[in-house]
């Protein structure tokens, strides 16, 4: 997962699961969160919802972490694996979803995050290049996990 932290001082998140770290969001990203004084996080931004995106986001979830929002790219859920459970447990613990379409931009005061992919058009192969998926972003401060 990558962790955003605006001028504005508001916490953003993308991502955040793994295939090989068990309880990634247990023993990782919570206590990342908690070293660096982050009491929640207004917008987690999920690519798409296969496990290694999204199993320590639920682990947080699970745990009581406060996530406001949680923001999808509408077209990146074609078919994605794990995607009814998720927006179920999303919705259990009421936490509203949003979705954006390409070139949609979200702004955080002087911060923006630009929907740059999925359209659509994509095709499922089409998920595997992530860098299509990273948005643009302008004025955060960008810290990936394990970069302490």
């Amino acid at each position: 997962g990558i962790y955003f932290c605006t001028k504005n001082h508001e916490s953003l998140f993308l991502d955040g699961g793994s295939s090989d770290v068990s309880l990634v969001g247990t023993y990782r990203i919570l206590p990342f969160l908690k070293r660096n004084g982050v009491g929640k996080i207004f917008y987690w931004f999920v690519s798409h919802t296969d496990n290694d995106h999204i199993s320590g986001l639920m682990e947080a979830i699970d745990a009581g972490y406060p996530v406001e929002h949680v923001v999808f790219a509408k077209h990146g859920l074609k078919e994605a694996e794990g995607c009814r459970e998720f927006l179920k447990k999303l919705e259990e613990h009421k936490i509203p979803v949003l979705f954006l379409e390409e070139e949609d931009c979200m702004y955080f005061g002087e911060s923006s995050m630009t929907c740059l992919f999925p359209d659509a058009d994509y095709e499922k192969e089409d998920v595997v290049n992530v860098t299509k998926r990273i948005a643009k972003f302008c004025d955060v401060k960008l810290r990936k996990l394990g970069d302490d």
